[in-house]
């Protein structure tokens, strides 16, 4: 099988990241410590989706399962903190570079 990748993780994540994603970065930065999180706070809406219908037509939807950290705190209505805050300017969204990603780049090159 080889070796297992001993380098640099970055995770973006951003307020739209939410769900399958949340569940994958709180994952990866478990299982390797070389993981770091760069970006803003996610949503905060990880787990199964649970789709109910009363009498009357009401239909309500809501998550239908607690996430947690391993050492117990909620990530629900919360979301996953970054380990490295970054939100881009206006300026950096008007511009032709991904600002997100070449943060990222930053932090692989220089550490910080």
């Amino acid at each position: 099988m080889g070796d297992l990748y001993s380098g640099k993780i970055v995770i973006l994540t951003d307020e739209n990241t939410q769900s399958m994603g949340e569940w994958f970065t709180m994952m990866l930065r478990q299982f390797n410590a070389n993981a770091t999180i760069i970006g803003s706070q996610t949503a905060g809406a990880d787990g199964d989706v649970k789709r109910l219908t009363l009498p009357g037509g009401y239909h309500f939807s809501f998550t239908g399962n607690g996430i947690f950290y391993p050492d117990g705190r909620q990530t629900q209505r919360v979301g996953i903190k970054p380990d490295i805050y970054f939100k881009a300017s206006a300026k950096d969204l008007v511009g032709v570079e991904d600002a997100h990603l070449q943060r990222a780049m930053k932090y692989i090159r220089e550490g910080k």
